[in-house]
C-alpha cells in the first residue's frame, strides 16, 4: 500500500463510489467532527487521471480495514473541506465503466432515523444483546 497522502478538493476533482445513497445521521455526525477539527483516517482511492478518483471497495483490498469512505467523502463535500485520502497501489482499470459508479457530488441522502429505531427495538428483544 502506498503511503502517499492526498487532500482532494471535491469541488475540483470527481471522486466516484459504489454506493448510491448515504445515511444522513452518519454524515451529520461526521460533519460535527469536521467542525470540531477532528482528524479522520484517510480513505483509500484509486486514481484514474488527474481529476478522477474512485473509492476502493473491500474486494479491491480484502486485507484492509479502511476501504469505502463514502460517508466521510459526502461530509467533506458538504463541508467544502478537502478529503484526506491514501493512494492505493492498485491500478485503475480503464475497462471499468464509470456509469455504474456514483460521483460523490451526486449524493442521495437517506433518512436513517427509522433504521436506528428498528435496530434499537431488535437489540432490546434479542438475548444476544443483553
Amino acid at each position: 500500500m502506498s503511503k502517499l497522502i492526498l487532500y482532494l478538493d471535491l469541488r475540483k476533482v470527481n471522486v466516484y463510489g459504489f454506493q448510491e445513497s448515504f445515511y444522513d445521521l452518519k454524515v451529520e455526525a461526521i460533519l460535527r467532527g469536521i467542525e470540531a477539527g477532528d482528524d479522520f483516517p484517510p480513505v483509500i482511492v484509486k486514481q484514474r487521471n488527474e481529476f478522477e478518483y474512485e473509492l476502493v471497495s473491500f474486494w479491491d483490498y480484502e486485507d484492509e480495514d479502511n476501504y469505502g469512505g463514502h460517508h466521510r467523502a459526502v461530509a467533506h463535500y458538504i463541508a467544502n473541506t478537502p478529503l484526506k485520502c491514501q493512494l492505493g497501489d492498485g491500478k485503475y482499470d480503464d475497462e471499468e465503466n464509470l456509469e455504474t459508479k456514483t460521483n460523490i457530488g451526486d449524493i442521495i441522502m437517506a433518512d436513517d432515523r427509522g433504521q436506528y429505531e428498528h435496530a434499537k427495538k431488535w437489540r432490546n428483544k434479542s438475548k444476544r444483546w443483553r
